[in-house]
């Protein structure tokens, strides 16, 4: 079968993106939803309300005088069972169900996706990978050298290491569902759901991390894939370049556009996991001075106000982030949507102005994301050297860099590509070595949450004990 020949019967090129993006959408207002319904008073206080108004009357009163107490008895059963089910429809229905079972679902058509393009060219045979390009019109002088190490007479490393990544996305899967499950056997085991044990929402948000992470990398490695093979599968099979040829090149760029789309979808995510970091690190610092403040001395109002101004000091910092890894992901999604989804004479001035933009706009959003995750990683670092001592139950020095090692490690292996050996490799090799890698690291990452996030800490207890003080 020719590798090169188009398939409608694919999906298209950027399917995993706009749906990913807005299935998270999603998972915010379901979990909104959720949290409400939590919030449904069902205790005593509605059974009283409820008795009052249904025994109020005296023609009631007297009918039932008899039977008042197996009534009272009988409401309080139906009403503890309703609490006992809310509870367990929660557990088994809150919003990281969704989250599992969507990205099961777009796992599983990555995999077959996948499955279908590794089976044209006998898994990256470099025969066949070469065969694919026999036919193809129009192509640059340089393309044997961007694909050098997969073609014949390469020494085929990128092949082997790119087709470990989807073991690297099953483990990482499996390994991020079972530290979930803890966390929800854990609640389990001392009642209430989200709410009712403060930390474990923010802990569950943060170690399904990798999931994500994993999940955009492998599909980076597809998008290379399609490359590397000349592959015009869905979509890709109507990009045209300026002049209106539907040729490799004018592939490889949408494909390297969607690369790097992946990855900023993956920092978004990013970015809210680390602000959750940084919001459980404030309660225990808050719950911390409280306790302190019973055991010495009442807190100040001076006191008081210092502890809220640095909740929104450290905070602004992450918003900063979250804003920026919003805007740039939503730039590259959109431009790129528009020209796979779009293309042709209708659209050709916007993609034109955004090819002839794209290293300005490049250099803008490089400022942009440097300033403010130096600024969001900075007061995140302070608040935690500023009060390790009250931190230290939390233990955050595994955890913070458990939700932030992704990127330092995307940075690290950024600088590494400019080093020989890897430095000889083409801009295509290093995107497919770089998410490859990535796939790898985020099994590593996963493995790391398992040790730092583990359910039964005493910070849990701590936090859930400070929360319940105050509302009394």
């Amino acid at each position: 079968m020719d590798a090169s020949a188009p398939d409608s019967g694919h999906s298209p090129i950027i399917y995993v993106a706009p749906l990913l993006a807005l299935g998270l959408l999603v998972l915010y207002l379901y979990r909104e939803l959720l949290d409400r319904l939590e919030r449904t008073p069902t205790n005593d206080m509605l059974y009283g309300q409820f008795r009052t108004r249904l025994l109020s009357s005296q023609p009631v009163q007297m009918t039932m005088a008899r039977y008042h107490h197996g009534c009272q008895q009988c409401f309080q059963l139906c009403l503890q069972a309703t609490m006992h089910y809310k509870e367990a429809f929660l557990l088994a229905f809150h919003y990281y169900t969704l989250m599992y079972v969507v990205c099961g679902y777009l796992i599983c058509i990555e995999l077959q996706s996948s499955y279908r393009l590794l089976e044209q060219t006998s898994w990256l045979d470099p025969s066949s990978i070469y065969e694919a390009f026999r036919n193809e019109e129009s192509l640059p002088d340089w393309w044997h050298a961007e694909l050098r190490d997969l073609l014949p007479g390469g020494l085929g490393l990128l092949r082997f290491l790119s087709l470990s990544a989807p073991v690297f996305l099953l483990l990482t899967y499996g390994i991020c569902i079972a530290s979930t499950a803890r966390h929800v056997q854990r609640m389990w085991e001392k009642g209430g759901v989200l709410r009712g044990n403060p930390g474990m929402d923010s802990s569950i948000m943060i170690v399904a991390l990798p999931m994500i992470s994993c999940l955009m990398a492998y599909r980076s490695v597809t998008r290379m894939w399609m490359v590397c093979i000349n592959s015009k599968v869905g979509s890709l099979d109507y990009v045209e370049d300026f002049e209106g040829k539907k040729t490799w090149l004018a592939r490889l760029v949408v494909c390297q556009n969607m690369y790097e789309t992946n990855f900023l979808l993956a920092d978004v995510y990013e970015s809210w996991a680390l602000l959750h970091f940084a919001d459980l690190a404030l309660q225990i610092i808050s719950a911390s001075q409280k306790q302190m403040a019973k055991t010495h001395h009442s807190l100040d109002d001076m006191t008081t106000s210092l502890g809220k101004s640095l909740h929104t000091l450290t905070k602004q910092g992450i918003y900063l982030f979250n804003g920026t890894c919003m805007m740039q992901a939503t730039y590259h999604l959109v431009t790129t949507s528009v020209e796979a989804y779009l293309g042709g004479a209708l659209t050709l001035p916007f993609n034109e102005m955004v090819y002839h933009s794209r290293a300005k706009v490049h250099f803008l959003f490089l400022g942009m994301g440097s300033i403010a995750s130096t600024a969001a990683i900075s007061n995140v670092v302070t608040v935690e050297l500023t009060f390790a001592e009250s931190l230290k139950c939390f233990e955050p020095h595994l955890k913070f860099w458990s939700a932030k090692i992704l990127l330092t490690l995307g940075f690290m292996q950024s600088l590494l590509l400019e080093i020989p050996p890897l430095s000889y490799l083409s801009t295509t090799e290093k995107d497919l070595f770089y998410a490859s890698i990535l796939c790898a690291e985020c099994f590593g990452v996963s493995l790391l949450h398992w040790r730092a996030w583990n359910p039964s800490e005493p910070w849990l207890d701590f936090l859930k004990e400070s929360v319940t003080k105050s509302g009394a």
